[in-house]
């Protein structure tokens, strides 16, 4: 009963509210600026390319608001109370956070999508409590290869090659595409 307190206490804190909001925000304009970047086909239909990414940065970037709304009120009050008490824990795991959200979109750009996207997943699984094998290596693995097939093989977004390692991903999802009927 005492640990369900806690975990609601924590979770609760506005301070930490504050801060998964300013992280969020942060890592939504990391990825607006590459936005642009997305190659998209001119006969593409609906959502595109480019459609969905920018759906869910606009709806993450107003979720994250909303929340910075209604806990930075509290979180000032707590701020400058008396008893103020702020772990750097938290703003070191924030700035960590932001590190890689950065480093991730720079790795892309070198090593393309797969490896970036599975060493800063294992990154994130460890940072916020994920343990094992398992998780750290092959949750990653296979969550690459399911957004791998989301993106190239399903809706035929194809990135560019990267500057330190090139494969050729457009050939493996066009084999795929036309495999499945989409080419």
């Amino acid at each position: 009963m005492g640990d369900d307190n806690t975990n609601r206490a924590i979770s609760a804190d506005p301070i930490r509210q504050c801060l998964v909001a300013v992280l969020l925000l942060a890592t939504c304009a990391v990825f607006a600026t590459q936005l642009g970047l997305i190659y998209q086909e001119r006969t593409d239909v609906g959502l595109g390319a480019r459609g969905l990414p920018q759906f869910v940065l606009i709806v993450g970037a107003l979720l994250a608001i909303v929340q910075l709304a209604i806990n930075l009120p509290p979180a000032l009050r707590n701020l400058s109370g008396p008893n103020s008490v702020f772990d750097r824990r938290i703003a070191g795991r924030v700035i960590l956070l932001l590190v890689i959200a950065f480093g991730y979109v720079w790795a892309i750009t070198l090593f393309q999508y797969a490896l970036p996207t599975a060493v800063a997943m294992s990154g994130l699984l460890y940072l916020f409590g994920s343990r094992g094998l398992g998780r750290l290596l092959l949750l990653p693995i296979v969550t690459v290869a399911a957004y791998y097939v989301l993106f190239f093989v399903l809706l035929g977004v194809f990135e560019n090659p990267g500057r330190i390692l090139e494969y050729d991903s457009y050939g493996l999802a066009y084999r795929l595409r036309h495999l499945i009927g989409l080419q």
